[in-house]
């Protein structure tokens, strides 16, 4: 990516071309991942959400000692990352902000949070599922209730037969 010329602005409105807020709550991290890597592959930055092939040097010279290509991964990683940002919750940026992260390992770092206790939550969706009801709720409300609930089943790998 270092070698194009089309570098991703960074007055991108990323909220437009990823509308989701990523949620621990709503557990829609395989549709975001889905959108944001999209996302990124169109700008042609996917490359920063994947383990890098040389990894940046650990030592923190000054920016005009680095070298022009590694100028140019710092700046395009720092995009990528402010990406992530706008896109997650508070919460979840709460959780995964680090100084000096890459975009990889924010990357990394949300996969694990959601991947964690997957067998857990799959457990209480389903028996959010089988305790469902009705109730007040228009056909429309409840169909779409359950459909969330088996969305998010599904997501975890866990579909609804």
């Amino acid at each position: 990516m270092s070698g194009d010329s089309h570098i991703p602005s960074s007055t991108i409105n990323i909220k437009k071309a990823v509308p989701l807020v990523l949620d621990l709550d709503r557990m829609n991290y395989d549709l975001w991942c889905e959108v944001f890597e999209t996302h990124c592959i169109g700008f042609g930055v996917d490359d920063h959400l994947q383990p890098p092939v040389q990894k940046p040097s650990t030592s923190e010279p000054k920016d005009k000692d680095l070298p022009v290509d590694q100028k140019e991964w710092n700046k395009i990683d720092s995009i990528v990352k402010s990406w992530i940002y706008s896109t997650v919750s508070h919460s979840l940026l709460q959780m995964i902000l680090k100084r000096k992260a890459t975009a990889h390992g924010l990357w990394v770092a949300l996969e694990d949070l959601f991947r964690t206790n997957k067998d857990q939550k799959a457990m209480q969706l389903e028996d959010q599922l089988r305790n469902i009801t009705m109730g007040d709720l228009s056909v429309n409300d409840y169909c779409t209730k359950i459909k969330g609930i088996s969305y998010m089943l599904e997501n975890l790998g866990s579909p609804v037969p």
